[in-house]
């Protein structure tokens, strides 16, 4: 699987806007040395954007499970 489809995978799954915020410092650094190109990161950043703006992600932290 490319770097690119699991970070699409990533922001899918992620629940919060916190873990959405640290899936885009985690793109940046794979983006930083050279394992995502910048049209791919400009990508990323839109679907996260989307998802913000969808008001699909909770600002709340997730319930663990026991």
């Amino acid at each position: 699987m490319s770097n690119y489809k699991s970070a699409v995978k990533r922001i899918n799954k992620a629940v919060t806007k916190e873990q959405l915020q640290k899936a885009s410092i985690g793109f940046d650094r794979v983006h930083a040395i050279g394992h995502l190109t910048d049209n791919e990161l400009m990508r990323l950043d839109r679907k996260i954007c989307d998802r913000l703006m969808k008001k699909s992600i909770s600002t709340q932290k997730p319930k663990e499970s026991s």
